[in-house]
């Protein structure tokens, strides 16, 4: 996530809405069967600063079962 300034922010009030709302589309637009543990594990999130921008990006990578 990109932002403007360099205030401190918590993750925890960025992670908990990105995740949930993530796992519900894959699983809406049929990419997941469901958003349990053993189909989807978010990551985390990362902050950065861009002057005058604000910016999220979602970086998805899909591993095979074999």
């Amino acid at each position: 996530m990109t932002f403007p300034t360099r205030r401190r922010r918590d993750e925890g009030n960025f992670r908990t809405p990105l995740e949930k709302a993530l796992g519900d589309a894959l699983v809406a637009g049929r990419f997941l069967a469901d958003d349990t543990p053993d189909q989807f594990r978010f990551g985390g999130v990362l902050f950065a600063v861009s002057p005058g921008e604000t910016r999220t990006e979602v970086l998805l990578t899909w591993e095979t079962k074999q």
